[in-house]
């Protein structure tokens, strides 16, 4: 009987035992997935100011932002939705000027929220501006005249938090407003420029597991073409489905954080999305970009005119010549429309990838305001090092790069604090010998065609307003002569000589512009460059039939004289 009772006893033991693994189990071994636990942070609802509003205003207005309820705002712009963020804030005067901008909810809270961040991009400080204090209030209805919190005293600045005065959440389906209150002395638009609010509740996360990536097109084949991508998250109820691109080689793509996917070169890349709760869920898709053509080692310019940019700031890449180029920030000018405006402290723009050969020299042609500073670096890679800053003293600055160093990379910045302007950007690069010295003889050909016409224009008093006055008795003078040339047998003199001036004359004023042509007449060698084109310019041969009639005249005579 005892040794019955010691055997049960220790199977009681066992079942105990096991009872209590089985326990133990189903926390330390339980299912893989998504795993749910209890936190604070759980974002219920966001303001989010990166996504570009349609909305327009001016600081005086009362408006509303996004489509789905969100917020209505005073005192606030965006630029025509051209910015990432809500700028708050206005304009000042000789005299101080004091303001308050608001933002403020449409519809009540779903949620009991526990805190409020605010992320801003910067603050217009040091401009005459300054941000005085933001202040939360709480309100149990849209006007807030029955008020149920209110939270000041919170140091500004570009990242910010507002929690309970009491207790630790307000009550559900209340109201929110954020007043900004601001002086200024400065005449230009400044304030602080908001890109996300959002509103905290305390929750159950659920964290998720996989992610799927397509593109709307895994080809592209031109630089600067552009597909979209989607990252689809797993489980559909997980908390956090924000995710971050990126790209596996960015010479061949880049992505943004919107997903939108811009060609640079041929090759693939594999763009990523990577889950911003988990890091190590990711998911991928890849892209060829294929079909886009060598660039050569003519000469390179870039005008506002031919990247084809609007007046609003823009970002991303633009192909010229075959050959990627990377900015940030520009637009064309407002009040100098023929000019590559850069926005202040903040505009850039480089090449994206290698030139072909190294540069040999980079020419600035620049407006006329002298007080503005802006950097040119160069280096081996887009993240170039070697710095030289230019001051624009003169309306052409020639730089010799060949003599700093074997580089193939250049990056304009603006450094100041006002806009950048620049007419022309012109890159000239090393090669062979031979095509270097054909390039340096078109180069000074070029110069040297100016310089004539130049003269010529002078002599005429021709200008951007009487041109098309000019041209025409041009024209008029160019029939005549061509077919006087024909009559007497000597089209092929004629045909040669008119081909030489009317080549580089398409050629310039295709890559300038006829007023840009006109500024730069008087400039020094190397500032227009002539590449070998074949171009068919019956227009710009009668234009420039004076020019030949000039060059020609003195032989003509000559053989009259012969005859006689």
């Amino acid at each position: 009987m005892m040794k019955k009772n010691k055997i049960l006893l220790v199977l009681g033991c066992l079942s105990l035992g096991v009872g209590v693994i089985g326990v133990a189990g189903s926390t330390f071994f339980g299912a893989q997935g998504a795993v749910e636990t209890k936190a604070a942070d759980v974002q219920a609802a966001i303001w989010d100011f990166t996504a570009k509003s349609t909305n327009s205003t001016s600081y005086t207005n009362r408006w509303d932002y996004g489509t789905s309820n969100v917020c209505t705002i005073t005192g606030g712009a965006n630029n025509n939705g051209g910015w990432a963020y809500i700028r708050t804030g206005g304009k000042g005067a000789a005299t101080t000027v004091t303001g308050t901008s608001t933002m403020a909810t449409k519809t009540a809270s779903a949620a009991a929220y526990t805190k409020i961040l605010l992320t801003a991009l910067n603050i217009t400080s040091g401009s005459g501006f300054t941000m005085t204090a933001i202040t939360l209030t709480v309100a149990s209805n849209s006007d807030f005249s029955t008020i149920i919190d209110t939270v000041s005293g919170v140091t500004v600045a570009t990242s910010m938090t507002w929690t309970p005065t009491t207790g630790t959440s307000w009550p559900i389906s209340s109201f929110y407003k954020l007043t900004y209150s601001w002086s200024s002395t400065n005449t230009s638009n400044r304030g602080m420029d908001v890109q996300t609010v959002k509103f905290i509740k305390e929750g159950t996360v659920v964290n998720p597991t996989s992610v799927s990536v397509t593109l709307a097109s895994s080809t592209l084949s031109a630089i600067g073409a552009q597909t979209n991508a989607t990252a689809t998250i797993s489980p559909d109820t997980a908390s956090d489905k924000t995710v971050t691109w990126s790209s596996s080689n960015e010479n061949v793509a880049v992505v943004d954080a919107q997903g939108v996917v811009t060609a640079v070169g041929n090759g693939n890349a594999n763009i990523t999305a990577t889950s911003n709760a988990v890091s190590s869920v990711t998911g991928s898709a890849q892209l060829t970009v294929s079909g886009i053509a060598s660039a050569t080692v003519n000469d390179k310019t870039i005008t506002v005119a031919r990247l084809g940019f609007g007046t609003s700031y823009v970002s991303g890449i633009a192909g010229l010549d075959n050959v990627s180029y990377k900015y940030e920030n520009v637009m064309k000018g407002i009040s100098y429309n023929d000019c590559l405006q850069f926005k202040a402290g903040v505009g850039v723009f480089q090449n994206a990838l290698a030139y072909p050969s190294p540069i040999k020299r980079i020419t600035i042609i620049n407006n006329s305001e002298a007080d503005i500073k802006s950097t040119l670096t160069v280096g081996t890679s887009t993240s170039a090092s070697t710095a030289t800053t230019f001051t624009r003293t003169a309306s052409t600055v020639v730089y010799d790069i060949a003599s700093l160093g074997s580089y193939s990379f250049f990056k304009l910045a603006d450094s100041s604090s006002n806009a950048d302007y620049l007419k022309a950007i012109v890159v000239e690069l090393i090669s062979s010998s031979t095509v270097n010295a054909d390039l340096d003889n078109a180069r000074a050909f070029a110069t040297t065609f100016l310089e004539q016409t130049a003269t010529e224009c002078a002599s005429l008093a021709v200008t951007s307003s009487n041109w098309s006055t000019v041209a025409s008795l041009w024209e008029a003078s160019f029939k005549t002569y061509f077919s006087d040339e024909i009559t007497n047998g000597t089209y092929a003199f004629a045909l040669t000589d008119i081909q030489k001036a009317t080549e580089r004359y398409s050629y310039i004023v295709k890559k300038y512009g006829y007023t840009n042509f006109m500024n730069v007449t008087l400039a020094p060698a190397h500032v227009t460059p002539f590449a070998s084109v074949q171009e068919d310019a019956s227009t710009a041969m009668y234009v420039l039939g004076g020019v030949a009639i000039l060059a020609s005249s003195a032989f003509f005579l000559f053989r009259k004289k012969k005859h006689e």
